[in-house]
């Protein structure tokens, strides 16, 4: 839970087939938690995160996307699979996410930072991914829809993916 307000915070869930092991969350700082599980022989990093929004501050955001880093440099340095998962509320714009009709804003720039640095890729990005929206809401009259759900791996972990395809007209809106 949230300190600062009521309800909220992330949850990753693991089946025990994959034998998961706490690892850290973010504490009160940093919305985001992450488990070690173990597929296909490998160890596997997996973070479930909430980014915080545009207008947050910047503080609150360099935290975030720091312990992000700290995750992914840790798996690498040891070894091990990473994946990231989560709504980064983050616009990428059309130059890193084809298809995408809004700019990349601030949080963007630091997702591309992070993915650019961590030398991670953006499963949303890939031919692989069926669907692009991943937000959709109703504003006064206007139906808005932006991308801002993410699923990111490394490079080890990226041969196990085989398709991934963003359902926002189902009764689940996740990404799968």
């Amino acid at each position: 839970l949230r300190s600062d307000r009521e309800g909220g915070g992330v949850a990753l869930c693991a089946s025990k087939d994959l034998n998961p092991t706490f690892l850290c969350d973010g504490g009160d700082a940093v919305e985001a938690i992450t488990v070690t599980i173990h597929l296909k022989g490998m160890k596997i990093n997996v973070t479930s995160a909430y980014g915080p929004l545009e207008n947050a501050l910047t503080q609150k955001k360099l935290a975030f996307w720091s312990y992000l880093s700290e995750q992914a440099q840790q798996a690498r340095a040891s070894g091990t699979g990473f994946i990231v998962q989560g709504d980064l509320n983050s616009w990428l714009g059309p130059q890193l996410l084809p298809g995408d009709t809004r700019p990349q804003n601030g949080n963007g720039k630091l997702f591309q930072k992070f993915l650019e640095g961590n030398k991670l890729i953006c499963v949303n990005s890939l031919p692989l991914t069926k669907g692009l929206v991943t937000r959709r809401r109703r504003y006064l009259k206007e139906m808005r829809e932006s991308t801002i759900d993410f699923y990111v791996v490394c490079e080890h972990v990226l041969p196990l993916v085989k398709e991934m395809n963003i359902q926002n007209h189902t009764e689940h809106n996740l990404t799968r």
